[in-house]
């Protein structure tokens, strides 16, 4: 089980393809208005294409989200280190919310031939190149967190 953050940080930094961003911040510290977009880009990322086209998912999806991105290299779908751990982590980042958080993403999955995979999504990085990103942001009713991985073509 993980005991704090820097230990659930450390076991991110595994990820041994491409980026993750992680962070959690109180709600009330964010710009008022688009407090999805706003927090994006607080975090680094670019809101200005995803405005309007968040997908929200419940608990139980955010979960499968987050455990595919902690698992797989989206872009040449190879496992990663943190494969073994991608359960506990990603329980870890959505116990950070109250039981009414909203989950929301950029990205559909397709998992009709039973395998959970990316195919299509709209991307906050700020990349000149194409990348694959997607990942869970979450907020309540006190904070907005984050849980992205992005990897380059």
């Amino acid at each position: 089980m993980i005991k704090n953050d820097d230990e659930f940080e450390s076991l991110l930094s595994k990820r041994n393809s491409g980026k993750v961003t992680y962070g959690i911040e109180l709600k009330n510290n964010i710009e008022k208005g688009s407090i999805l977009e706003a927090f994006l880009t607080r975090m680094g990322h670019n809101a200005d294409k995803i405005e309007g086209n968040w997908r929200m998912v419940d608990k139980d999806y955010a979960k499968k989200i987050l455990i595919y991105v902690l698992s797989k290299n989206m872009t040449h779908d190879i496992d990663l280190k943190t494969k073994p751990m991608a359960n506990e982590l990603s329980e870890y980042f959505l116990d950070q919310f109250q039981k009414e958080a909203i989950f929301y993403t950029n990205a559909r999955f397709d998992s009709k031939s039973g395998y959970f995979k990316l195919y299509s999504w709209t991307t906050i990085t700020n990349s000149h190149w194409h990348t694959f990103d997607t990942g869970i942001v979450a907020v309540d009713n006190i904070n907005i967190g984050i849980l992205w991985a992005t990897d380059p073509l």
